[in-house]
């Protein structure tokens, strides 16, 4: 099998559990980084790979919070479009223009250092105009996700990943001796967490 949106390389996973090179436990181990990037997209309630297509996703905006509407992750400005719908009707007459201070309809993306620090875009501000507060007023099509991946996720990844891939060696989720005594693993491993804390977001998933 191949690596869907992987955030470890094969390579890199070898090396960190002291596989050889050669193909014979290639898919245990592709099964295991692919199954660990999506655990961490799960914990972290949004994904760090981007599209390579824009696609179209639809927002309502809040009756208080009609200048500022949180979105998922876009990963660049590139292929971005907002249009609006201000009736309902299902057609999104209005189109809007990025970092425009004049017209009809013009926003921003946020945070407006997001492409400098390697993170996405969150939220749209509308400078000219507001966002209609109708059910799925906003249309907003782009690339979803992050720009890169952020190493701490690459490490988080492989941590995780080298654990799923030794599960055989702890069938019932517990490891020791009689010797030494059992211990029951977490469900996350606590590194993992630690470097996967920062990039939680809890208050949207929308994929």
């Amino acid at each position: 099998m191949a690596i869907t949106n992987g955030y470890a390389s094969l390579t890199a996973f070898k090396a960190r559990v002291g596989i050889s090179a050669g193909g014979a436990h290639d898919d245990d181990a592709e099964r295991a980084i692919e199954a660990a990037s999506r655990a961490a997209d799960r914990w972290c309630g949004r994904r760090f790979y981007a599209d390579t297509a824009a696609t179209a996703r639809y927002y309502t905006a809040l009756l208080e919070q009609v200048t500022h509407l949180p979105v998922d992750d876009i990963s660049t400005t590139v292929g971005l479009l907002v249009a609006t719908d201000d009736n309902w009707d299902g057609v999104y007459e209005n189109a809007w223009t990025l970092n425009a201070r004049t017209g009809s309809y013009g926003f921003m993306v946020e945070p407006t250092n997001a492409a400098v620090a390697g993170r996405p875009y969150t939220r749209l501000h509308a400078v000219v105009g507001s966002w209609p507060t109708v059910e799925q007023g906003v249309s907003v099509t782009a690339k979803w996700g992050w720009p890169a991946i952020p190493k701490e996720v690459e490490e988080a990844t492989l941590i995780i990943a080298a654990r799923y891939y030794k599960r055989k060696d702890t069938p019932y989720g517990m490891m020791g001796t009689e010797e030494t005594g059992f211990v029951t693993l977490p469900r996350m491993d606590p590194d993992a967490q630690a470097l996967l804390a920062p990039y939680r977001r809890l208050d949207w998933w929308g994929d």
